[in-house]
């Protein structure tokens, strides 16, 4: 597998990706409140210095997983106190095909993109996820990710956080 920023070319195909990850893993198909980001890839991830999109393409030209980080959005109420949006980032779209699954993509995109957030002078990572999702909880959890508040609402909302050590 090769690592990879985003480029404009691989957009469409990587917005494929993403929206048949989704549906597989989630069951739902696009809805603007969660998946702006998706829809406007070029704007949010290659045109915003504080975002930074990685993708794990197969040696078949297929794509084995994504993971993006952006700037803390101060859109959950409930933990927004505890980040400061100039330092804090948000990992997003961490996604891995169903076929590379348990292979260490997911491993190597996450070990990737905290490496470039830590060198870009992030001092904290941000992210949720749903415990409805198997296994999400204890992925991020084995990964050094710290539940800062889980909401217990109808989605399993857990928020999370990782402190990253400075870059001497």
């Amino acid at each position: 597998m090769e690592i990879l920023p985003l480029k404009q070319e691989d957009v469409p195909s990587v917005k494929a990706f993403l929206f048949k990850v989704i549906e597989e893993d989630f069951g739902y198909q696009f809805n603007p409140a969660w998946h702006s980001d998706i829809a406007n890839l070029e704007r949010v991830y290659l045109q915003d210095p504080r975002s930074y999109f990685l993708v794990g393409w197969n040696g078949d030209g297929s794509i084995a997983g994504t993971i993006a980080i952006r700037k803390y959005p101060n859109s959950f109420p409930e933990v927004n106190h505890l980040y400061d949006d100039r330092t804090t980032s948000m990992v997003v779209r961490h996604f891995v095909s169903r076929s590379q699954r348990n292979k260490g993509v997911g491993s190597q995109l996450l070990k990737d993109v905290e490496a470039y957030a830590r060198e870009s002078g992030v001092n904290t990572l941000y992210l949720h996820t749903q415990i409805t999702i198997p296994g999400s909880l204890e992925y991020w959890l084995a990964k050094g990710y710290k539940v800062t508040l889980d909401t217990k609402n109808q989605l399993g909302t857990v928020h999370l956080e990782k402190h990253l050590p400075r870059v001497e």
